[in-house]
């Protein structure tokens, strides 16, 4: 794929190694996974990894829009892999039909719609204010988002209410608006978890990235995420969570001291993780 195809796409291909350590990682949460699902699978790494590292699977499920890597992750013998775009797939139904528990696992595109604007690409979605910002403001270039961002949300969305796993590797930047999407509308996480990932080692991108998990279960109201300086971290360096609208740093003590402003997470932009996209054609990483 040429330098142009990966700024409109976000098209960074996860090397197998990385697949292998993320699931590795999951399985040292106790992640089991009866269903797996990579959504823009790609070459179909992380596919590989899941028949390695979750024996138990019944289901394993690949989607890729380009044909290419269709073919390539096809070649997996195991898994059943659709050549389909990810914003017209139904994940809802997708999802609801699959044994519990369900793994949701892969690498999104690592793309914002003012970049693929600036190369003149295609891979955007209609034009609808996904952030419901102010005409002002989109003017100044606060419109400005990622395309993963809808796309994380909108998994969690549909995966919300099962006993599940959602692990994504993505920018630091959206994880944190994902998971204030989603403790914001109540998407019942039970455990959410930020491994830091070295993303230009891994991937040549110059930009703070980790492996976002969420483990989700009926009826949990778990509103904090611990952040690790590694996949094979066994204890976290830091912890934010949802306060009063806002993420805050150290959530304990928010709660025992009330509003500390130097405890203040800048609030990210808003996400109408209700707001539907339309994208037009795009290659998933």
């Amino acid at each position: 794929m040429g330098i142009r195809n990966r700024a409109e796409f976000g098209d960074y291909q996860t090397p197998d190694s990385l697949a292998v350590a993320v699931c590795d990682t999951l399985r040292r949460l106790k992640v089991s996974a009866r269903s797996v699902v990579e959504p823009t699978c790609g070459e179909g790494s992380f596919l590989r990894a899941a028949v390695a590292v979750f024996p138990e699977f019944q289901r394993l499920l690949g989607f890729e829009i380009n044909p290419g890597y269709v073919q390539s992750a096809q070649a997996i013998r195991e898994a059943t892999v659709f050549c389909a775009d990810f914003f017209e797939q139904d994940w809802c139904s997708t999802l609801a039909d699959l044994p519990a528990p369900i793994l949701v696992v892969g690498n999104p595109p690592w793309v914002t719609n003012s970049t693929i604007g600036a190369v003149g690409g295609s891979n955007l979605p209609s034009k609808s204010n996904f952030h419901h910002r102010r005409g002002i403001d989109a003017l100044t270039g606060e419109s400005n988002f990622d395309i993963s961002e809808w796309m994380l949300i909108h998994l969690l969305e549909s995966l919300s209410g099962r006993e599940a796993a959602l692990a994504m590797l993505c920018k630091t930047t959206v994880a944190r608006k994902v998971l204030r999407a989603a403790w914001e509308n109540n998407l019942q996480i039970s455990n959410a978890r930020m491994y830091l990932i070295n993303a230009s080692e891994h991937f040549g991108a110059s930009v703070d990235a980790c492996l976002l998990v969420c483990l989700l279960a009926p009826g949990a109201t778990s509103d904090q995420c611990k952040v690790y300086p590694g996949l094979e971290a066994l204890s976290s360096d830091t912890v934010f969570g949802y306060r009063a609208g806002r993420l805050v740093v150290d959530p304990d003590l928010y709660d025992s001291k009330g509003h500390l402003s130097e405890g203040v997470i800048p609030r990210p932009v808003a996400v109408g993780y209700q707001t539907r996209l339309r994208t037009g054609h795009r290659t998933a990483a």
